[in-house]
């Protein structure tokens, strides 16, 4: 799930004109697009990886038991 100024940027729906104005502003910010990348990175190895996923798996066996 994309987390609004940390792993990318959220519009309201049908909004196409705030879609055109985000875009707008990653195209001219290049750091911005760069932390949002970063964070995204981040955010997919540490809540989706293999790791992550057997982490989680164990604690409900562990729930379970």
């Amino acid at each position: 799930m994309i987390q609004d100024g940390q792993t990318g940027v959220l519009v309201e729906p049908h909004a196409p004109a705030g879609l055109a104005a985000a875009i707008g502003a990653l195209v001219s910010d290049v750091g911005q697009r760069q932390r949002l990348a970063a964070g995204a990175r981040r955010r997919a190895r540490d809540a989706f990886s293999l790791a992550a996923h057997g982490h989680r798996l164990a604690a409900c066996y562990d729930a379970l038991v």
